[in-house]
């Protein structure tokens, strides 16, 4: 109802203003007129915003009693139901949170499997890197060496057990074919010095 009136002074205000401007000649009046004016909207201005003010107090009180008569007529039942679901859902949480903590720590277990299983593998191939470096020649260089030596040659592809080959002489070729199962590391040994020997 206030807005209203101020509403209806605002409008006045303005054809009292238009009045004035087309009425004076003389600019001087016409300043002085608009001075007036001035003040007179800058008081209903304030008005307005007083009367603003006070609606949206008188708004925000309205707000909190009828929140506060809500809030006493929910019965003990709501209450109750309002406690279960928050009990429910904390127990789904507290169940949630068992679940996440179980696997975390399988994660980490299979982190640990896995750096243990990294540093395994290292080893492994620092050992095979130092074979195939430092002993795999070593270990041609011998071969070498000793079928020079004895002038055996062996037959690389053999079926698993079997022992074959050839020692060469200035005149001869002998050839032997052996099985590691049916004959011992010893009589394999002799047997070849058998061999070598008849030519030395």
């Amino acid at each position: 109802m206030e807005s209203t009136e101020a509403a209806e002074a605002a409008t006045d205000y303005v054809k009292e203003l238009i009045t004035v401007l087309s009425t004076e000649d003389t600019e001087m009046v016409q300043l002085q007129g608009i001075g007036a004016y001035q003040d007179k909207s800058n008081q209903i201005q304030r008005k307005m915003n007083d009367q603003m003010k006070n609606d949206i107090l008188g708004l925000c009180a309205i707000k909190e009693e009828k929140e506060k008569h809500i809030s006493t007529n929910h019965s003990d039942a709501s209450h109750g139901t309002a406690l279960a679901e928050t009990t429910a859902e904390m127990d789904r949480a507290k169940q949630h949170q068992a679940r996440v903590q179980q696997e975390l720590s399988a994660t980490r277990d299979r982190v640990q499997q896995c750096k243990t299983e990294k540093e395994q593998l290292e080893e492994e191939r620092e050992r095979i890197t130092e074979n195939t470096t430092v002993r795999l020649p070593e270990v041609r260089h011998n071969f070498n060496l000793y079928s020079n030596i004895s002038r055996i040659r062996w037959q690389e592809e053999c079926k698993p057990g079997e022992i074959n080959g050839f020692i060469c002489n200035a005149n001869d070729v002998k050839p032997f074919s052996l099985n590691s199962q049916q004959n011992s590391p010893f009589f394999i040994a002799n047997y070849l010095w058998d061999l070598m020997e008849a030519d030395w």
